[in-house]
Formats: C-alpha cells, structure tokens, sequence
C-alpha cells in the first residue's frame, strides 16, 4: 500500500544558485550550489525535528516523545512524473517505507492533501503542509494521528514534525557528486574494507536521529534516550544501529540492536532471542557515535560511526561523514 499526495507547485524563472538556509540551520550561509529547478529529482538535505504523544487509558500509558533527524536522501523522478522519496528513519509512515507523490502545475506551490488508512479498528490519518520554492528547497510539516476503537482496547498516537529540506546536488550517486564531501568506510568481520562505490549499490539515503520518550508506561515511570544510525541504498537494502537507554520503573533499559541487509556487509544483532529461534542472534556489543557538522555556524552535514559484534563473533562497522562543500 502506497502513500499517495498530489504536490502543486509553481515553476518559475529564478537563478538556478541557491544560498543553504532553512535545512541547514539558518539563512545566510555561504554555501552556494548551482542545480537544476526543472525536477525534484537528486540528493537534498533534509533536518525534521519532531514531537509525539502516545496515551492508551487500558494500560495505563501515556509517553511523550521528541526526535531530532538529520538526513541526505536521494529524490527519485519516475517514468510516469511522479517522485519517490525512502522515508529512511524519519518514521512517520507505518504500513510503507518510502512516500510516492506527483507534481502538477499550479500558483501556490503547497501540498495540502490529507490521506488516511483504515484496517479493522484501526486508523490512521496523515496530514501533510509542505512548501515547495522552485524545485530546490521545502518546509512545512506532517502531523500523523493513531488510533483504535475497539471496546476492550484505546489507543490514541499523535505525532507532529516539522520538516524542512534543500536540494544540495543533482547528482544520482553520493560517491560521484561534486557539491559533496564524503568519507565511508566499512568492514564486514575481518573482511576488506569497503568504500561507498563498493558496496553492492550506492547509497540513497545516510540518516541520523536522537530521540527522547518520557512519561508512564504500563502504570511504571519511563525515561527513554534513542540513538539511530542507517545508510539505505539504491536497492532497498539497509544497514541500522539503534541504541536505547534508560528506565521502565526500576528496571534498567540497554538495548542494543543492528542489522545489515546489503549482501556485502549482511548481519544482525537483536535482543533477547528466543531459543527457539536459530535465525536470532543477540548483540554481544555495540558502540555509536554521531552528530551534526557546522560551517560558519550553520547544519551543513552528519557524520556517525558504528561497530557491533554478535554473540557468534560477527563483527560490522560502518563509519561515514557527508557535508556539503
């Protein structure tokens, strides 16, 4: 099932230079890209700071949430106009992992249309607000809303973001751009190290995102603290790392979890394995770093560095670092 909006915007004849602002912290900086404003389709950096709550009366729950996400994701234009974006981390989505929708001409240059889905009881209902300039930049917002009705069992989840985004280069491939700096390296066990190229197809999207839960869970106080790391690529392929800690009540929460879907570099760590379960296998260790880039005081790119080993002594780094020039 596919998430489906119809985007209008306005084309018009501006300068095809773009001064770095909205996404990249602030206005004035003094990165400058030349792009084209005739598709949407390349590799945009895009920041969403995002809030959240989750209230079930049965279970006696009610979590708060806020999330920071920082992103460089390639926009992809389709046969048929529309564009294809992965959702790679921004988690507003539940039954898709990526956002399909369509350019028409109009004057406005607002995409304002609501869409929902509905299985059994539960509902689920989107309400996008994006403004798009000249095919090289959008901000706005989506707010999402949860819900379920049935007798025995409530639940509301609210979740608004606010998004803002810049188109940095109109490049396809992240290791061939020229607007953009980057370093990747990574290392399956005792395996060759591979750069961006090797891997089995280039990125489509490099993600970093803190979160922050707190409230009452099953009648219990909770303070949680997640650290997530992905690089997603052409293929649909993906490598994450996710850290949590904090409390549910008096019990310690360190959970610790990745895995790897890209043939080179493919493996997993969860939490917990059941023993009956021989595909699972548990986290021995996992260490991540991340964090947002500045030049001259303004969010010009990401950086993070991830090593994990399993329980069967499978080791996986990823480390990389994107910024524009």
């Amino acid at each position: 099932m596919r998430a489906i909006a119809k985007v209008f915007i306005k084309i018009i004849a501006i300068p095809i230079w773009i001064t770095c602002m909205t996404a990249c912290g602030g206005s004035n900086s003094d990165v400058q890209l030349p792009l084209n404003t005739q598709t949407l389709e390349g590799i945009w950096m895009l920041k969403s700071m995002q809030t959240g709550s989750y209230r079930s009366d049965e279970t006696n729950t009610n979590l708060n949430s806020v999330r920071e996400v920082y992103q460089f994701v390639y926009i992809i234009e389709l046969a048929d106009g529309s564009y294809f974006m992965p959702e790679c981390g921004l988690d507003l989505l539940t039954h898709d992992d990526y956002f399909i929708f369509a350019i028409e001409g109009s004057s406005d240059g607002v995409l304002d249309s609501q869409f929902s889905y509905q299985i059994g009881e539960d509902q689920e209902i989107y309400s996008p607000y994006l403004v798009f300039e000249n095919n090289v930049k959008f901000s706005g917002s989506i707010d999402v809303v949860n819900q379920n009705g049935e007798d025995l069992f409530t639940y509301q989840d609210i979740r608004h973001a606010n998004i803002s985004a810049i188109k940095v280069s109109g490049s396809r491939d992240f290791h061939t751009s020229n607007e953009l700096a980057i370093e990747f390296s990574a290392q399956l066990n005792s395996g060759i190290e591979l750069a961006l190229m090797d891997i089995d197809s280039d990125a489509s999207c490099m993600t970093i995102s803190s979160s922050h839960y707190s409230g009452m869970k099953l009648g219990l106080p909770t303070t949680i603290e997640q650290e997530t790391m992905i690089v997603l690529d052409h293929n649909g392929k993906e490598a994450s790392f996710s850290i949590e800690t904090g409390n549910f009540g008096e019990e310690v929460i360190d959970h610790k979890t990745y895995t790897s879907s890209m043939a080179s570099l493919f493996t997993s760590g969860a939490i917990d394995c059941a023993d009956s379960d021989d595909a699972c296998i548990d986290t021995k260790s996992l260490s991540l770093t991340q964090s947002s880039i500045s030049k001259n005081s303004y969010i010009n790119g990401i950086r993070a560095n991830a090593v994990a080993v399993n329980e069967n002594e499978e080791s996986l780094r990823i480390s990389f670092s994107i910024e524009i020039k």
